[in-house]
């Protein structure tokens, strides 16, 4: 019996193993659970902690009190001018990056930038090329060099008159014949300045004036092309043709559809005519520029619907060129040119021209070939007049510091007493004032409000030494190109400034503005002066005892030129200068001019832009046009 029993307690113990384990793990297992709700539950209810403002600071007050200013003894200011210093701020010019274009030409193919491209010479008002500023509805050029490659280095190219065709004729012709596709120019270095333009209307100039224009100063003036791009619309319907000139040659491109072709060179003419050939009676009749006006084929647009138009022009070989396009309308009449009996036709545009447009065309524009003001302006509204040509005169004139401090003015005391009176003297301590009945009146300098002590502190300004200077630099005529260097041709660059210098002990603690314009003229042709250049500057004396400051502006390019030998030299060339400085109050401390006229009017001069043309009275002109005795003799022959 005790065996049995032991054998039973044995069997008992081992079957009830697996299954107090079970037990004790199921027990586990709830505490964890119970746990890990506990712990969740504490940590998604657990209230975020309450932001709380801190207390603003209370910050001190300072009166401030405006320091009294020591009078010193009187001293008479030179007798000079005034002009509101107006700083004009030169614009970043828009650095455009070349489109991609060229798959065959790798990833930079047709790019172009040809060394550090950042460094770009400055383009200031618009050239007959174009402009830096858009209006919107322009006309977007670029410019190719055919004599060097994309990446900007030099490769030899035959563009000799005598070769038909020559480099350029085969490069222009590919182009054209593979429907204007920009790739097929890709492999040129192309300019990565744009320059924006509402016509077409370039006279009679030298053929580096298109390189300069984009900037390229270096490069000479043969073997390049200007592509201009953008859409051709009209409000209303309207049928109309292209008449112009071209040299070396002009392209017209509407729709996909080439509608004219202008090339000085018969030969040259007959190598393109399977691109366009001209079939309109009147082609090559009446004179343009140097040339005879090619016809074009007829246009009709509808009202409001936009058209592609392209528009390719360049050069050969060098030498001069000349590029317009006017616009005939269908049933519209013309007065006719005295030069040749031809219809003076509008220009191509598709804004109306600015003043500064206008004028950079007359210069070589001959009068009667083609007319800048009238005619369709081609863009889908109706645009407003141009501005008008005279200048506005401001009303407000000039204050002279002389003048101003001998003038009747309300004096105020520190206790707030008033007295119309002129200053008769200024002493160390006290003003003797003149009241408007004669009595006089000795008051301490102290006693003054700090009002009329700075009046009176700005009317003691430094002796100043002024200096107007003008350094130059002569061009070499290297930018011409080697199949026509005899076009008699001078080019200088100037660059204008101010050197100022104490003549006497300074102790002036007050900003003075100085101002320059540098006045240029017409060569021989005319009679306007031109304002080529205006910069001012503003310094404080202080108490340097031997003051001396300078500033400049920029570089500027002059050119005398003929277009033929035997001709009249045309241009411009320097020929004064106007200094101004004023003080704090905008009041004429002193001044420096070549000529006493434009002292006289500098309230017309300070209105002018730069570039514009002006009179002996400072009143804005056109440029003097060039006339028939620049023209070619034969071209009536022809």
């Amino acid at each position: 019996m005790k065996k049995k029993s032991a054998l039973i307690r044995r069997k008992k113990t081992g079957g009830g193993g697996p299954g107090g384990i079970m037990i004790s793990l199921l027990i586990h297992a709830g505490a964890f659970f119970v746990a890990s709700l506990f712990v969740v539950f504490t940590v998604v209810t657990k209230a975020d902690p309450e932001f709380v403002a801190p207390t603003p600071m209370e910050r001190p007050r300072m009166n401030l009190k405006k320091p009294k200013v020591k009078v010193k003894k009187s001293s008479q200011p030179k007798p000079s001018s005034r002009i509101v210093a107006k700083v004009k701020t030169r614009d970043m010019p828009e650095i455009q990056l070349p489109d991609l274009v060229g798959a065959g030409d790798g990833l930079m193919g047709g790019i172009g930038i040809g060394g550090d491209f950042l460094d770009l010479p400055e383009v200031g008002e618009p050239t007959v090329f174009g402009g830096e500023t858009s209006s919107g509805n322009d006309l977007v050029g670029t410019f190719y060099d055919f004599k060097r490659r994309n990446s900007g280095a030099v490769q030899p190219i035959d563009a000799s008159p005598g070769t038909i065709p020559n480099a350029v004729d085969s490069i222009v012709h590919r182009f054209m014949e593979q429907d204007w596709d920009r790739s097929s120019l890709s492999r040129f270095y192309r300019s990565p300045r744009k320059l924006y333009t509402s016509c077409i209307c370039i006279g009679t100039v030298q053929s580096t004036v298109a390189p300069e224009a984009f900037g390229e100063m270096d490069t000479e003036g043969f073997a390049w092309a200007v592509l201009y791009e953008g859409k051709l619309v009209y409000p209303e319907d309207i049928r109309f043709r292209f008449r112009g000139v071209g040299d070396k040659f002009l392209a017209v491109r509407v729709n996909g559809k080439v509608v004219l072709l202008c090339i000085y060179d018969e030969d040259v003419r007959n190598y393109f005519s399977d691109i366009w050939t001209a079939h309109a009676s009147g082609n090559r009749l009446y004179p343009m520029a140097e040339g005879k006006q090619t016809v074009g084929d007829w246009i009709e647009l509808k009202g409001g619907e936009p058209v592609d138009i392209q528009i390719m022009l360049g050069d050969r070989q060098g030498g001069l060129v000349y590029q317009q396009l006017a616009v005939e309308v269908d049933g519209a009449e013309y007065s006719r040119n005295p030069y040749g009996g031809g219809p003076r036709l509008p220009v191509f545009k598709t804004d109306n021209l600015t003043r500064a447009q206008i004028d950079a065309m007359y210069v070589d524009v001959y009068e009667g070939d083609i007319c800048l003001t009238n005619g369709p302006v081609f863009c889908d509204y109706f645009p407003a007049e141009s501005s008008p040509s005279v200048v506005k005169e401001s009303g407000a004139a000039p204050v002279f510091l002389k003048d101003d401090v001998r003038a009747m003015r309300t004096w105020c005391s520190v206790g707030g007493q008033s007295l119309d009176a002129r200053l008769l003297l200024q002493a160390e301590d006290y003003v003797l004032l003149e009241t408007i009945s004669g009595e006089q009146r000795k008051i301490p300098s102290d006693q003054l409000s700090a009002e009329d002590q700075y009046f009176l502190d700005l009317s003691n300004p430094p002796e100043l030494r002024v200096e107007f200077s003008k350094t130059s630099d002569q061009v070499q005529l290297t930018t011409l190109g080697p199949y026509d260097n005899s076009r008699p041709l001078a080019i200088v660059d100037y660059t204008f400034g101010v050197k100022m210098k104490s003549a006497s002990s300074v102790d002036y603690n007050h900003p003075l503005t100085v101002e320059y314009f540098a006045i240029g003229e017409e060569v021989r042709n005319g009679d306007n002066y031109i304002l080529l250049d205006r910069k001012s500057d503003t310094v404080v004396p202080g108490k340097e005892r031997h003051f001396k400051h300078e500033f400049h502006g920029r570089t500027i390019r002059l050119r005398k030129y003929a277009n033929r030998p035997g001709c009249p030299f045309r241009g411009r060339e320097t020929s004064g200068y106007l200094v101004l400085v004023t003080d704090a109050a905008g009041r004429i401390v002193q001044y420096e001019t070549s000529n006493e006229f434009l002292f006289r009017n500098m309230d017309r001069l300070r209105n002018l832009p730069v570039n514009a043309y002006f009179d002996n009275t400072c009143m804005r002109t056109y440029p003097t046009r060039p006339n028939d005795r620049d023209r070619a003799t034969w071209n009536l022959m022809e």
